[in-house]
């Protein structure tokens, strides 16, 4: 049986990446598809545990990078809500304590007339 070309401990690899920055090892002998980059093994190629540990150490969050930033924009909005929230809060809070002073004003100072 043939063995995968990826599981090859002696062959020589890259590491790529795409635009949704996820990264992938690739055998120097075949051609680098077509969307994908060679980020790391250029020109002839590194060991495959080197490029392995390399991924390892430069893909931190495999999440493509569209819903990263998806979640990203989503917790942005959630949070300017959040904060609207808060401060239409605080006025409403300023406006009642405003209204209680003026009232406490009227009942304590006689010559405030109804």
């Amino acid at each position: 049986m043939a063995q995968n070309p990826f599981d090859d401990d002696n062959g020589s690899f890259y590491a790529l990446v795409n635009r949704e920055e996820q990264h992938s090892l690739w055998p120097t002998f075949k051609p680098v598809p077509g969307g994908w980059t060679i980020v790391y093994g250029e020109p002839d190629g590194r060991p495959r545990q080197e490029v392995l540990d390399w991924i390892d150490e430069h893909w931190t969050d495999i999440r493509p990078k569209s819903l990263r930033d998806h979640i990203a924009k989503y917790e942005a909005q959630k949070t300017e809500g959040a904060n609207g929230s808060r401060a239409t809060e605080a006025a409403r809070v300023e406006a009642t304590d405003d209204k209680a002073a003026a009232e406490a004003g009227r009942e304590g100072n006689p010559a405030v007339v109804d």
